[in-house]
C-alpha cells in the first residue's frame, strides 16, 4: 500500500528539506547537504510530490551566487534519483498563506514560522534552534510541503 508523501525544499543560503506525510505526526527535516535519503523515495511505496522553491539571481542579494549553486545541486540530485518535481515560485505559496511579499525578509520569515507553528503546534519546536532562534529554512520548507499537500487534497 502506498502513502502520500510531500517534500518541500527551500534551497536558499540556509535552506532545508521537509518531508511531510499525510498525518501531521509524519514530519522530518534534513539539511540541503543531507540528500542521501532521496534514494528511498522511489515512488514504489510513496505517492510522492516534490516542490522546490524557485530561485532568482539578484546581484544585490546576500549570498545570491550560493543560492543559485544550491538550487542547481538540488535539482541535479532530484534528477539523478529520477524524482519528478515541480518548481514553486515564492509568490505562489506566499499568496496561499496570505503572506505579503512586501514584508521585510526577517518579518516574512517570522510570519511563515508563526503560521507553520499554528498549523503544526506539536512540531513548532523543530522550527527553532537550541537558543530559540528561528532555523530559517525549516519553516519555508514546511510551508512548501504543506502547500503541496493542500494542492493535492484539492485535486
Amino acid at each position: 500500500m502506498s502513502r502520500d508523501t510531500f517534500v518541500g525544499i527551500d534551497p536558499g543560503l540556509s535552506g532545508s528539506v521537509c518531508v511531510l506525510g499525510t498525518e501531521n505526526t509524519d514530519i522530518g527535516f534534513y539539511g540541503t547537504d543531507q540528500l542521501d535519503f532521496l534514494e528511498y523515495l522511489d515512488g514504489e511505496s510513496f505517492n510522492l510530490s516534490v516542490g522546490v522553491e524557485t530561485q532568482t539571481y539578484s546581484p544585490r542579494q546576500r549570498g545570491a551566487g550560493t543560492n543559485m549553486f544550491n538550487y542547481g545541486v538540488l535539482i541535479g540530485h532530484l534528477q539523478a534519483y529520477g524524482l519528478k518535481y515541480e518548481k514553486i515560485a515564492p509568490r505562489t505559496w506566499y499568496k496561499f498563506y496570505r503572506i505579503s511579499s512586501g514584508l521585510a525578509y526577517s518579518e516574512r520569515k517570522k510570519t511563515t514560522a508563526a503560521i507553520m507553528g499554528e498549523l503544526y503546534p506539536e512540531h513548532k519546536h523543530l522550527l527553532y534552534g537550541p537558543r530559540g532562534g528561528l532555523l530559517d529554512g525549516r519553516s519555508d520548507a514546511l510551508a512548501i510541503a504543506h502547500f503541496l499537500r493542500e494542492q493535492h487534497a484539492s485535486q
